[in-house]
């Protein structure tokens, strides 16, 4: 076990420090972030038709910047995922490369660039073709190729709670997926001609 000088020691109990202030406020503003988003939701529902620029005026937010953070809030991603992924510039850049598949195609997900050669997990979600606006899960370890199946399919579209805040099955379910690795997500879409390959590898390894 190295032993660090007095001087190394001392210094890295002061970057231990100032890190986890610098965490600390990820956090905070995330959370801040979220609450903006969500009353800027809310109150968009109760604007009458002229109403939305005034009020924006009045509460001293651009147009643009309400609509980043209303997408941040109804993506239904927690205030500590978003911290995680790097920030708000971050976390709506992920959010622009993230869509649903659609009819018969997949979507592909990978925390590590689709890097083969990592041997890390990777998941797939494609949708019910029982119960329009859900989706099914499964992920498959490349180390040990074991099989992990969604039993129940996962709603689609965020649902909000009457505290305001967005939930979404299918973010809480990718999240469990990255186990901490969200801030290396990538996405891809399978088109159909291929998506079936995914899906029957998946179910395979699962039987």
């Amino acid at each position: 076990m190295t032993i660090l000088t007095n001087s190394l020691a001392d210094l890295a109990e002061r970057i231990k420090e100032s890190h986890a202030a610098f965490s600390a406020a990820q956090s905070m503003t995330a959370k801040k972030a979220l609450e903006t988003g969500r009353l800027l939701c809310r109150a968009k529902d109760k604007c009458r038709h002229g109403e939305w620029l005034p009020l924006l005026d009045r509460a001293g937010v651009g147009e643009r910047w309400s609509q980043h953070l209303m997408r941040l809030a109804r993506s239904g991603l927690k205030a500590e995922t978003v911290s995680a992924i790097g920030g708000i510039k971050a976390s709506l850049q992920l959010l622009a490369d993230f869509c649903l598949p659609v009819g018969d195609e997949v979507l592909v997900i990978s925390t590590d660039n689709f890097d083969d050669a990592s041997k890390e997990p990777i998941a797939i979600l494609w949708p019910s073709a029982e119960y329009p606006g859900f989706y099914y899960f499964g992920s498959i370890d490349g180390r040990t190729q074991e099989v992990f199946l969604l039993q129940k399919p996962v709603r689609g579209k965020p649902l909000q709670m009457t505290s305001g805040e967005f939930v979404s099955g299918v973010w809480l379910t990718i999240e469990q997926f990255a186990k901490g690795k969200v801030a290396g997500l990538e996405f891809q879409i399978v088109p159909a001609d291929i998506a079936a390959d995914y899906r029957n590898l998946m179910l395979e390894a699962a039987a």
